[in-house]
Order: C-alpha cells, then structure tokens, then sequence
C-alpha cells in the first residue's frame, strides 16, 4: 500500500503563512528599492546641491578687484596671489603673451619633437611612424612623381607649395604626438 505518511494540516498552513510573509517582505523591499532608483534618476535635485555646495565653498572675487590687484601687482602679498584666478597672475600673463606669438609656439613643439625622437624610453605610435616615413619619403621625392612638376617656372612653385602642405600634415602629426609624449611625460616617475 501506499506508505507515504500526510503533512499536517497545519504544518502546511504554517509554511503556506510563512512563505505569504517572506513574500510580502521582499515585495516591500523591492518597492522601496525602486523608489530609490527612480529618485536618483531625477539627477536635476543632486545636481542643484552639488552646485549649491560649490559655490558655496568657493570665494567670490569680483573683476574690479582683480584689476585692481594686476594695477598695484608689486604690493600684493603671497596670501592675496593664492587667492587670485591662476589665469589673472602675472607671471602666467607673461607666459600667455609670450606663447601666443607662432614662432615661439613652433619652436616649442620642434624641440618637443626632437627630445619625443630621441628619448629611448617613448615609443612612439606605428601610425606616426609611418605617416612621418611616408610624408618625408614624399616630400623628397616629390620632384619625380608630381604631375607639372617637370614644367619650367611653374613646375617648381607647385613641387614646393605641395612640399609645403606635406610638411604641415607631418607637423600636425607629430604636434599629435608630442601631446601624447607629454601626457606620458607627466606621468613617468623623474629618474
């Protein structure tokens, strides 16, 4: 016959009534959780508090009284520099009015260029090695394969404005370069 003893009644209604309450629970759970999520969504209230908090900490400085410091530079004590936009010190105006003249920037990046060319440790980007190859075999060789180059008077300001646009494609290439040699700069421990 059939040996498999029953379940008791209430056994059963005891584990039927526990698991409703575990269930109930985890439903409140779940909601409040996703309550929670849907606030964070809304990222316009955390966004105004940061700000709020922000500005709060940061000091306000008015224009005029930044003209004034530049005006009386030499009595500005070390405390009011610190407290002055890094863009509205003197020495970094001095620095800006001197690199924004186009011979200084250029010459800048060529001598980035040649310590990025022979510093041992950079390697230096395979695409960048076979533009500034390919651009300088170019450049060299532009006289052989130019069309109009062979033409007396003309051929030669055409071979040499286009050797002109090669050699600023190369620069530019290198100009992106040097940028990634200085980040790599930045953060390589000094020997």
């Amino acid at each position: 016959m059939n040996d498999t003893p029953t379940p008791d009644p209430l056994l059963v209604q005891a584990h039927n009534l526990a698991l409703e309450h575990t269930l109930l629970e985890l439903e409140q759970r779940v909601r409040a959780l996703e309550n929670c999520v849907a606030g964070m969504q809304d990222t316009r209230q955390i966004e105004e508090r940061i700000t709020e908090r922000v500005s709060a900490r940061v000091p306000q400085v008015s224009v005029q009284s930044v003209v004034q410091a530049l005006a009386t530079e030499p009595a500005l004590t070390a405390a009011a520099r610190g407290l002055m936009p890094v863009v509205a010190q003197p020495s970094t105006l001095k620095q800006v009015a001197r690199s924004s003249w186009l011979a200084f920037d250029m010459a800048t990046e060529a001598a980035m260029i040649f310590r990025m060319l022979t510093d041992r440790h950079y390697h230096m980007a395979w695409i960048t090695r076979f533009l500034g190859i390919g651009m300088l075999a170019a450049i060299l060789t532009s006289g052989w394969w130019l069309p109009l180059a062979g033409v007396t008077g003309i051929g030669t300001v055409i071979d040499k404005a286009f050797d002109l646009l090669l050699a600023g494609a190369l620069f530019l290439a290198l100009f992106c370069e040097t940028r990634r040699y200085r980040e790599w700069r930045a953060g390589r421990p000094v020997t």
